[in-house]
């Protein structure tokens, strides 16, 4: 059973960009100790991830961290 959010929308927002910044930092992590096709797929995946998160922080306008 999955916990309950609690805070406000805002703050819910702002942990899911958290989540996906931190899913991008690890996802091209395993990129590098891949091979090369799956690496491909992984780095797309993490380069999805960065999108979304840079996305919902433009339109909440919600400053956080960026990746790297």
């Amino acid at each position: 059973m999955g916990r309950a959010m609690t805070g406000s929308p805002t703050d819910a927002v702002r942990q899911t960009i958290i989540f996906l910044r931190l899913a991008t930092v690890q996802v091209r992590q395993m990129a590098g100790s891949s091979e090369p096709g799956t690496a491909q797929q992984l780095r797309h995946m993490a380069a999805q991830c960065e999108a979304e998160a840079n996305e919902l922080s433009e339109h909440f306008k919600i400053g956080t961290l960026q990746s790297n």
